[in-house]
């Protein structure tokens, strides 16, 4: 999954990466210069811990109180949380983003991907009915929600033989 992403804080971060030498390997030119600002950051550092550490250097420097506009980048820190395992972290991100914008699917896709993860199901199949509210036809979100679903039937049959 990945989040549609956008703004200063990519150009900001595509600069910084063109005028430095590449002496690690991780980035090509040609990641460089797709002109694609997506979410390159989590797409190319093959280590996420790279990305996290832009992502809050960013978030620092931002020299304004963070508004709406810095949305998609606490989002895709979030992402590289949770891809990192650190689901903590990442809820604490989504949380954040849900109070700036209540209207992006990813945040919500992610947020119940993060708690899927963990077994919450409960809170996951929440979340993906929000992200569903909001495109009802995404199919990442349809298909984790029936997951979901039946993971929380799991847990609750298991619960019950275990208390009988």
């Amino acid at each position: 999954m990945t989040a549609v992403c956008n703004g200063p804080v990519f150009s900001f971060l595509i600069n910084e990466l063109r005028d430095r030498p590449d002496t690690t390997g991780e980035l090509s030119s040609a990641q460089l210069d797709t002109g694609s600002t997506g979410d390159f950051v989590v797409s190319i550092f093959p280590m996420y811990q790279k990305a996290v550490q832009w992502f809050e250097k960013t978030l620092v420097t931002i020299p304004t109180s963070i508004n709406e506009m810095w949305e998609s980048t606490i989002v895709n820190l979030a992402h590289t949380y949770r891809k990192l395992k650190m689901f903590r972290e990442a809820i604490t991100y989504y949380e954040k983003a849900l109070t700036l914008s209540t209207r992006c699917l990813s945040t919500y896709a992610g947020l119940a991907y993060t708690y899927h993860l963990q077994g919450l199901y409960s809170a996951a199949i929440g979340n993906y009915h929000k992200a569903l509210w909001l495109k009802p036809d995404d199919q990442f979100c349809t298909e984790m929600l029936t997951m979901a679903l039946a993971g929380e039937s799991r847990s609750i049959i298991t619960r019950e033989l275990t208390h009988t």
